[in-house]
């Protein structure tokens, strides 16, 4: 039996909503709008391709954000006012021995030059969960196993003026103020994660007083 047009066409809404970025909380709009510089990190994998593939979406993220310009990228240990976490999707997370696999050499293009190596061990870490300081593990339970492409943002660990927040070491400990989640969100050049921040951003400064 066939189904209706109009059961179809909300299955497909239904299924597009589900990709859609929610509009930044009026809780949180004001430390965004006023956040001045921003960190991201890759959310941590066992396995070494897992791990290869969650840096170089960092770098790709870090790359869009320069290009937008609304927030200067940091390293996460300069007290950002923004921290973001990326993580490609897989249907499958895959685990080597027990053991974390270092992530390997990268280069990171920066505004004063070209940084090439990922060692960040000399960061604190921005989660308790997070005991060798090698990666941040972002504190909430966030879909490890989704095929879904994932960016969170979370405040950094100094308020900004007037935050009624007390100062914290763990901002990764803290639920995020905004995320994405969507199939091949990460994926360059679009990156429509980081557009799709950039629409929710520019949305709440046209609200703005």
């Amino acid at each position: 039996m066939k189904r209706p047009a109009w059961f179809l066409s909300c299955v497909l809404l239904a299924s597009l909503a589900g990709a859609q970025q929610h509009s930044i909380s009026q809780t949180y709009r004001r430390d965004i709008l006023d956040a001045q510089t921003i960190a991201v990190v890759a959310y941590p994998a066992s396995a070494a391709q897992d791990s290869q593939e969650n840096q170089r979406a960092r770098l790709e993220v870090q790359t869009a954000l320069r290009n937008w310009g609304k927030y200067q990228v940091v390293s996460e240990g300069a007290n950002p006012d923004l921290i973001m976490v990326v993580r490609i999707g897989h249907a499958q997370t895959t685990t080597i021995g027990g053991t974390t696999t270092p992530p390997p050499v990268l280069v990171d293009p920066t505004d004063s030059g070209v940084h090439i190596g990922m060692h960040r061990g000399q960061n604190p870490p921005l989660s308790r969960t997070d005991s060798s300081g090698a990666s941040s593990q972002p504190g909430l339970g966030s879909e490890v196993g989704s095929g879904d492409d994932l960016l969170d943002v979370y405040l950094g660990g100094t308020p900004l003026p007037g935050d009624a927040r007390n100062p914290t070491q763990y901002p990764l400990d803290q639920p995020p103020v905004w995320s994405y989640t969507a199939r091949e969100a990460l994926k360059s050049p679009k990156i429509e994660a980081v557009a799709q921040f950039r629409k929710a951003v520019e949305a709440a400064e046209k609200k703005k007083p």
